[in-house]
């Protein structure tokens, strides 16, 4: 049974966002990658963005449900970061 992040609170999900915590990190450690970065990105936190993608997350995954949660969050470093991915994985796709 996988962990699911769940913040009761909205003072929980700053202090996770502030600092990088066992809870989080176990919430995460349970999640495969694709998870990750849909979570991450849903809740602007671009370091667990970044170890979802170099554990070989999928920027595409479920029509791009990563770029749509960090668009709706507003959270722009996000935004960019899978926009840089999902151009790089598009042009491997054309390379092969």
């Amino acid at each position: 049974m996988r962990a699911k992040l769940v913040f009761e609170s909205i003072d929980e999900l700053k202090i996770l966002k502030e600092s990088s915590n066992e809870k989080t990190e176990a919430a995460f450690a349970e999640m495969t990658p694709n998870e990750m970065l849909i979570k991450a990105s849903e809740h602007g936190l671009i370091d667990y963005v970044k170890k979802a993608l170099e554990r070989g997350a999928d920027p595409h995954y479920q029509n791009e449900y990563a770029l749509r949660w960090a668009s709706a969050y507003g959270h722009k470093d996000i935004q960019k970061l899978l926009r840089k991915h999902m151009y790089e994985s598009l042009n491997r796709i054309q390379e092969a």
